[in-house]
């Protein structure tokens, strides 16, 4: 069996992840509660080395640009780089909001070392992303920061609170491990 103890830090309690946020101004005047534009809205999550990741997606006939861009991967593939924007889902967006994404990529991986980049967007449907403006994020986020606490502030659309935990795993071994997510 296993012990779990819950952490306040969140990614910054697991080796090898870096996170941040920025605002490039597509969070304008939020109606939502406890978000505001100093909260950002593009945010990343990187690690140090490839990781395994695993998603679960709808089967609606409409899936959004960033789950058919996710979906032209490998099955079992590795990354170590999530994008992160709020406002605008890239939804009923089409082959233009994947070609968006690629764009995006594309310029990220001019700025980062990144592996098999994913991308999550949450927002308003029906809108393409505004790709300037994700992409003049790429020269204000650290990208060696550890700022835990701002990508969870920063996907929030109506949420009223964020979406976010952190865990120290006991083992019965007396080895431990820490997880976040």
């Amino acid at each position: 069996m296993f012990k779990l103890i819950p952490l306040e830090s969140g990614l910054n309690d697991v080796t090898g992840f870096f996170c941040g946020a920025t605002n490039v101004g597509m969070r304008t005047n939020p109606v939502n509660s406890g978000v505001s534009d100093v909260d950002g809205d593009v945010a990343f999550i990187r690690s140090e080395a490839p990781c395994d990741i695993s998603s679960v997606f709808t089967s609606n006939t409409f899936q959004a640009a960033p789950i058919k861009h996710y979906q032209k991967y490998p099955k079992d593939f590795q990354t170590n780089f999530l994008l992160i924007n709020a406002k605008n889902a890239n939804a009923m967006t089409g082959d233009k909001g994947i070609e968006d994404i690629d764009s995006i990529m594309s310029t990220l991986s001019v700025k980062q070392n990144v592996l098999n980049p994913v991308m999550s967007s949450t927002g308003v449907i029906g809108y393409r992303l505004p790709v300037d403006k994700i992409t003049s994020a790429f020269g204000t986020l650290d990208f060696n920061a550890s700022n835990t606490h701002e990508p969870p502030r920063a996907s929030m659309t109506t949420d009223s609170f964020k979406k976010e935990f952190a865990y120290t795993v006991e083992l019965e071994d007396g080895h431990s491990l820490n997880i976040a997510a």
